[in-house]
């Protein structure tokens, strides 16, 4: 089997074992509406989602396989500051959302997983930043009526 194979089987397997992992954290919670959505209606609907996006890569592999489409170079080296940020951007949004509010810590979660692309300039991922973090706070506060700050605690 191709590493291409191998690496899409992974991928897979790894995408369904969270699908399932969420379905079953959520399996007991109330569901709700689409209107009225109760606890456990975005676990079941993003595990479902992913559970969907696994099986996809599953079949891609086995197509790969039955066609002879396998034999294809193994994958280039992992770029560790891509996933570095990409997983430090939710880690600072949990960090500074009570202290600092939603604008201050959407506008840091997105300035440092954009870091994950060069090729951006800082008035790009600053203006991004602040496009995200005003919508995010007109849809989650405004529109949804959430409990979150979105000025720091000291304002």
């Amino acid at each position: 089997m191709s590493p291409s194979v191998r690496r899409d089987l992974l991928t897979a397997s790894l995408a369904a074992s969270f699908a399932l992992v969420m379905l079953y954290a959520g399996w007991a919670l109330p569901l709700g509406t689409a209107l009225r959505m109760g606890p456990g209606y975005v676990p079941r609907l993003v595990g479902v989602a992913l559970l969907a996006v696994a099986l996809i890569i599953a079949a891609r592999a086995l197509v790969k396989v039955r066609f002879g489409r396998g034999d294809e170079p193994a994958a280039l080296a992992i770029n560790w500051k891509s996933v570095v940020t990409i997983a430090a951007g939710p880690v600072a949004f949990a960090l500074l959302i009570q202290p600092y509010g939603l604008l201050a810590s959407a506008m840091v979660a997105v300035v440092i997983t954009s870091l994950a692309q060069a090729a951006d300039s800082l008035r790009e991922r600053l203006v991004l930043a602040g496009g995200l973090a005003g919508f995010s706070s007109l849809v989650f506060v405004v529109g949804l009526e959430l409990p979150l700050p979105i000025l720091p605690s000291f304002f």
